[in-house]
């Protein structure tokens, strides 16, 4: 099972390095100097560290350039050492994902056919609803809010319904919050997973009046 020491390892030396430039808290300053395995580094005060745990969730995203996001949530082109901390971490980042990292870090759309998958009707209709919502998000709130109206529209508990949303575009049993979901992947992408619920409700209605004919 994987864990998270090391993003909070990452997170912890990382405020002792933020401390260490800006002349902070003397024990955090301490621990930093005490951590370095060579010189000490120049004091710089502005420096932008990009967060390692950033680093891991960005760079699973098939729409996102990493140097680009770091250099928007910086506000400013990065410097050749922030450059060069932003490669080094990435190095790591690969490592911890695909060696230690917990099943909630490993998101990928699911290929699973929909047959393969065991939802009640309910859950079924509830995808279904949930695709123009969907198609029409872009405030990841937002979204969460109105999976909740959905739910409470159609009846269908709140656990069913994320539940059903996290099988068939995950194929995992529980997940991150939606609006997660919509900045991680393409919008098409996860659509195109829901609409699939629609044939899948249409298939299980055509069976369950085949069944009826063959009674009558």
């Amino acid at each position: 099972m994987g864990n998270l020491y090391i993003p909070d390892l990452f997170d912890e030396y990382d405020r002792c390095w933020q401390e260490y430039n800006q002349g902070g808290e003397e024990n955090l300053v301490r621990a930093f100097e005490l951590s370095q395995l060579s010189a000490l580094p120049d004091k710089q005060e502005k420096l932008f560290i990009p967060r390692f745990r950033d680093i891991a969730n960005f760079t699973q995203l098939p729409n996102i350039h990493l140097l680009s996001k770091f250099e928007q949530i910086k506000g400013s082109t990065l410097t050749n050492e922030e450059k060069n901390i932003l490669k080094e971490r990435l190095t790591y980042a690969y490592v911890w994902l695909s060696k230690y990292a917990p099943d909630e870090y490993r998101y990928q759309i699911s290929i699973k056919s929909f047959n393969e998958i065991d939802l009640t009707e309910a859950q079924w209709r509830f995808l279904n609803d949930l695709t123009p919502i969907w198609q029409n998000a872009s405030d990841p709130e937002k979204l969460q809010s109105e999976i909740f109206q959905l739910a409470k529209k159609l009846n269908i508990d709140l656990k069913d319904a994320f539940r059903s949303l996290y099988i068939s575009v995950l194929d995992k049993q529980h997940g991150p919050r939606a609006g997660w979901l919509l900045k991680k992947f393409p919008k098409e992408v996860v659509i195109d997973r829901l609409r699939r619920s629609y044939r899948k409700i249409q298939s299980e209605s055509g069976k369950r009046k085949a069944r009826i004919s063959c009674v009558a």
